[in-house]
């Protein structure tokens, strides 16, 4: 068993990784910049969006999260003993910071990007200009993507906190 557990767990910081990486990126460097970038910056994420890039940030939170409830059973049997121990403590924070923040990628900044998406295409296939509210609605969601994307990354950095230092101890 130790081996099957630490190949769970070597997947688990792995996808762990990619996710709180791709979050980071997304929120600190790729946002700002497309939004910089006016409506070469929506070109940019039409392409994105369009590629493996939305399937690898849906999987890999569901392969980070699936490990990761495994693990937490595999160590803890859900004993309330070592819920409220140290090492405890601080791993079941850092889960519930790290499901807090797929919960909020399944719910609002995944559906959100959706609909910018599908909103982008409309207004590139109308061929003219942008309507008015087209643009007030994008806008619109653009400001509920960031501000979820955001939310998901100050919960992914709690994560890691937690289940860095809980597995230190």
């Amino acid at each position: 068993m130790p081996l099957l557990i630490t190949l769970v767990r070597a997947i688990h910081v792995l996808a762990a990784v990619i996710w709180a990486g791709g979050a980071f990126f997304n929120v600190v460097f790729l946002s700002p910049a497309v939004k910089a970038s006016g409506p070469a910056g929506g070109t940019v994420m039409q392409k994105l969006t369009s590629g493996p890039l939305i399937r690898t940030m849906q999987i890999v939170p569901l392969v980070t999260v699936l490990a990761g409830l495994i693990l937490y059973w595999y160590y803890s049997r859900f004993s309330l003993g070592y819920i409220t121990s140290v090492y405890g403590l601080f791993l079941t924070v850092g889960a519930l910071f790290g499901l807090a923040a797929f919960l909020e990628g399944l719910f609002v900044t995944g559906p959100t990007a959706d609909k910018v998406g599908k909103l982008g295409a409309q207004m590139a296939q109308a061929g003219g200009p942008p309507q008015p509210e087209q643009i007030a609605e994008m806008q619109a969601l653009r400001t509920r993507f960031e501000r979820a994307a955001t939310r998901g990354l100050a919960f992914l950095i709690i994560a890691v906190v937690g289940m860095t230092i809980g597995s230190g101890l």
